[in-house]
């Protein structure tokens, strides 16, 4: 998900800017890429649901042909219902989140009701255990008549119906606009051990879920379209309605909008066919989109793994629907406006929001990490990649949204990136996951290398693909990629870092007799350049391995010491101590009592 910038920022540089300027077969292209598992080793996922945009309700049935992945057999399976978050104030998220989401506050409430939970032809609705943590019911769990062994498959059919909010937390509509996500009873990520990791819908948290083979059957008045995951292989209208049908093998999730008045241009990108979606009037902006995504799943996929489906769907969303915009799902991802196109002001939060939602296509997508526990493995990860692809794609390597993290984001206070999304309050999330987090790999890239980093991120992709990896993956694919320098470095200096957020403070000062004396805290391993100026002579060296570095200024002559002169680190809160300057060069008067005793010790008379 995109952390919004503030508008006003935004806003200002853009006027500052205008004013100088004046049941079907399963194709064998859906998923091209090797696989972990084989298809009869995954979950498969039936979805079949009627949506009525304008009393704003689903009613579905989902059925799961749910296969033991885990080490030993399973008793019960544990299932979402994230729409019952805002079915009043009483549910963990609207506890920790204040009810609003990037400043849209939740209005009206929602809700999935269980009409039936049938498992081996067993009814069960009536023995489901609702409130796996008092006063929310975003979870549920339900006996299975006898335990699944490893490999072993079991039927599980649940039929709900959804009523959906005002669009303001990822889900949900504004006028004939709907967002159809986190909008049926979603299975849990079965871990190997024979637990459920299932989480109640936290304020900060995303989702969590294993890869599975999803079929979706939507039937949606005929005026409406319906985009989002998997590959569309048919579309046919009777009666007023039109029966859309989707494919999307080996994905943990499957989202839509639907929606009146919407036009799609289309391209073929590096073998993905790619549709953009968007309202009427923003033609402009849609080409935009397409040729931004377009080279983002060349820049992507040659640094972190070819994309591996055969369709990705780019939903821009109308006027209003901010609730909504800027959120990622497998093989689609909701982008924002403006309705102009926008590559050519000073900061595009557009473009931004289209690079950083389809870099989430890697990280979580692919890999698919738990974003509940480890936020920074997700928008971490991916708020730095996308940067990285937006300054590519507009040429500019004068680090513009770096430092925008840096002067309007970061304060001397943020929690490590490295905490779960529960143990942030609302403020600090964004400031510490998506803002440090870009610091931190900046600063590893400027000090030890760009293409280093990308090599280690790319590594750590690949390697983790359809395997939910941990922190401890991506720290060894840092120790691999720095093995020839440094045989530690993932757990010596990156996982400092970038997990546990230590900071690297640097303050130079004159010490005695004009020394010049520079000191630092964090950790020791990170080098540092300094630049010791006397008069017209200029020296730099590497400071490293220990806290404090001298420099003697010469006699005579003004010296400075400047520590880190190109801004290659970006950890230290305040730079304003980095530079010292000293005139050691006599007064006047010292200039006369040195004469005088010089005579004197030559034996001279004063």
């Amino acid at each position: 998900m995109n952390r919004r910038h503030p508008t006003g920022f935004a806003t200002m540089l853009g006027i500052a800017w205008l004013a100088w300027l004046g049941g079907h077969v399963v194709p064998s292209s859906v998923c091209a890429q090797g696989e972990v598992r084989s298809s009869r080793e995954r979950t498969r996922i039936t979805l079949r649901a009627t949506i009525d945009p304008r009393a704003h309700r689903v009613v579905g049935t989902v059925d799961y042909d749910f296969v033991n992945t885990a080490s030993v057999p399973v008793a019960d399976a544990v299932f979402h219902r994230y729409l019952e978050a805002f079915r009043n104030d009483e549910s963990v998220f609207m506890h920790e989140s204040r009810g609003q989401l990037r400043g849209i506050e939740v209005e009206g409430t929602a809700g999935t009701e269980l009409r039936s939970v049938v498992v081996s032809g067993q009814q069960r609705v009536a023995t489901l255990e609702r409130e796996l943590v008092p006063g929310d019911f975003t979870q549920f769990r339900v006996r299975l008549p006898s335990p699944v062994a490893p490999g072993a498959h079991v039927t599980i059919r649940v039929e709900f119906v959804s009523r959906l909010p005002r669009l303001a937390v990822r889900a949900g509509y504004v006028r004939d606009f709907t967002l159809l996500a986190q909008w049926f009873p979603k299975l849990a990520k079965l871990d190997d051990d024979g637990s459920w990791a299932s989480y109640p819908y936290h304020g900060n948290g995303e989702f969590y879920a294993d890869f599975a083979d999803y079929d979706v059957t939507l039937v949606a008045p005929a005026a409406y379209s319906v985009e989002g995951t998997g590959v569309r292989t048919s579309r046919v209208a009777a009666r007023g309605n039109t029966t859309h049908h989707f494919v999307a093998p080996r994905v943990h999730d499957a989202a839509f909008a639907v929606a009146l008045d919407t036009h799609v241009v289309t391209g073929r990108c590096h073998g993905v066919d790619v549709r953009v979606s968007y309202p009427r009037a923003y033609a402009q902006a849609a080409r935009e989109h397409l040729a931004a995504t377009c080279f983002g799943l060349h820049y992507f996929g040659h640094r972190l793994g070819r994309y591996p489906y055969a369709s990705l769907a780019v939903i821009v969303p109308p006027e209003g629907a901010d609730g909504g915009a800027g959120m990622e799902y497998p093989m689609a991802f909701v982008t924002d406006g403006p309705w102009y196109a926008s590559r050519w002001l000073p900061f595009s939060s557009a473009l931004e929001t289209t690079f950083h939602e389809l870099g989430h296509q890697w990280f979580q997508g692919l890999v698919a990490t738990n974003e509940v526990e480890y936020p920074v493995l997700d928008e971490g990860l991916t708020n730095f990649i996308g940067y990285e692809a937006l300054s590519a794609y507009l040429n500019r390597s004068d680090a513009t949204f770096v430092d925008y993290w840096r002067t309007y984001v970061m304060g001397p206070n943020e929690l490590p990136p490295g905490l779960p999304a529960y143990g942030y309050r609302p403020d600090e999330y964004g400031a510490s996951v998506y803002g440090r987090s870009v610091l931190i790999l900046e600063s590893i890239a400027r000090t030890y290398g760009r293409n280093e980093v990308w090599s280690a991120l790319g590594s750590y992709a690949r390697r983790g693909r359809w395997r939910h990896p941990t922190p401890a993956d991506l720290v060894r694919a840092f120790d691999a990629e720095f093995q020839g320098r440094d045989t530690s470095f993932g757990s010596r200096v990156f996982a400092p870092l970038l997990l546990a957020g230590q900071r690297i403070r640097v303050h130079a000062a004159r010490g005695l007799r004009g020394e010049l004396v520079a000191s630092r805290s964090g950790p020791l391993d990170v080098p540092i350049d300094v630049e010791v100026r006397v008069g017209d002579r200029v020296r730099r060296e590497v400071w490293r391995g220990t806290r404090v570095f001298h420099a003697r200024a010469t006699r005579d002559r003004t010296a400075c010491l400047v520590v880190d002169p190109d801004r290659k680190l970006l950890l230290d809160p305040d730079t304003r101590d980095d530079t010292i300057c000293v005139d050691v060069r006599p007064t006047p008067t010292a200039r006369l009592m040195r004469a005088v005793i010089a005579m004197v010790l030559r034996g001279g008379a004063p």
